[in-house]
């Protein structure tokens, strides 16, 4: 999570707080601060004053709407102004919710509880709709082409292909979850799982060989795994797969 404010001892209680709630947080004192750690780490979640100097809330939300990759990141607005004009400009420019100053800290902690409870719930989208199928075919595009460069890594995990695809590790399981309706490591096995089977049909690498290059831990794990996948040992796949080649 990321909280903008250049009031220093309001930082300091939020985050306090939100980490007492079991959330990361970092702060920033002003959009142009905000906008590195943004590129650092993308958060979850954005709170952000609207009044600041060098970047205001106003400046730095039009600078997140710009990013494909930020651009669906809930922004929470905080301010002292009592407009409800400007309240409405602000959910018009993009933010999820608005906090009037001073609010009590459980106000905006069941404002991000709700809005974590509506990520996670499926969107009111048809899957096979032109706009959902265009959203899947970017995200699946990209994770796989960084998939397809790391795959061998047998110690690759979720939060190396968050920070390669410039994504929170909980915002990238979401939309493994929604696009592959299924979880990090089962899709990366399956990944790996077919790159195995290429190579059984392909070349005569031993399987101790394939095992490491398609980043098994072991022989041993790829050959079990292997077998409750296809219902045949990876010396059994490479034998049938001649057979056919032969008949």
């Amino acid at each position: 999570m990321l909280v903008i404010d250049d009031d220093y001892k309001l930082n300091d209680n939020l985050k306090e707080f939100l980490e007492l709630n079991y959330f990361k947080v970092q702060v920033a004192s002003n959009g142009i601060d905000a906008m590195r750690l943004l590129a650092q780490q993308p958060p979850d979640i954005i709170v952000c004053d609207m009044i600041m100097p060098g970047m205001d809330g106003k400046t730095f939300l039009q600078a997140v709407q710009a990013h494909d990759q930020y651009r669906c990141i809930p922004f929470i607005y905080m301010t002292g102004i009592r407009d409800p004009d400007d309240k409405l400009h602000s959910l018009q420019r993009g933010a999820i919710d608005y906090l009037i100053k001073p609010f009590m800290l459980e106000e905006l902690l069941y404002k991000i509880n709700n809005i974590i409870q509506l990520l996670n719930r499926p969107l009111l989208v048809r899957a096979d709709s032109p706009a959902e199928e265009s959203v899947a075919f970017v995200f699946k595009t990209q994770f796989e082409e960084t998939l397809k460069h790391n795959y061998r890594n047998p110690g690759l995990s979720l939060e190396d292909m968050a920070d390669k695809v410039n994504m929170s590790a909980s915002a990238l399981q979401r939309k493994i979850t929604r696009y592959y309706q299924s979880n990090f490591s089962s899709v990366v096995r399956a990944y790996r799982l077919k790159k195995a089977e290429e190579l059984l049909r392909s070349s005569d690498h031993l399987i101790d060989d394939i095992a490491r290059m398609c980043g098994f831990s072991s022989a041993s794990y790829f050959s079990r795994i292997f077998k409750e996948s296809s219902h045949l040992s990876p010396i059994q796949y490479r034998f049938r797969q001649l057979d056919k080649k032969n008949a």
